[in-house]
């Protein structure tokens, strides 16, 4: 999890380095709306997807179909 943490902290600042120099006067509130944006959609997609596996036991199928999502 410390990796992880770390390239997304690392990621970040240089998105914020962008924003910057494309002229947004507070790139760090628009990347703290847009994480909080990914959390949110994380945890109720995790729901949902975790409901449709226990009910229909196709854990492969339906796991095929969420990565197509993100893709």
């Amino acid at each position: 999890m410390c990796l992880t943490f770390g390239t997304v902290v690392g990621y970040l600042s240089i998105i914020e380095k962008g924003l910057k120099a494309l002229g947004y006067k507070n790139p760090p509130q628009i990347l703290a709306i847009n994480v909080s944006a990914l959390m949110v959609c994380g945890i109720l997609g995790n729901i949902f997807f975790s409901a449709l596996v226990k009910k229909t036991k196709k854990y492969r199928k339906i796991s095929i179909v969420s990565t197509f999502d993100l893709i």
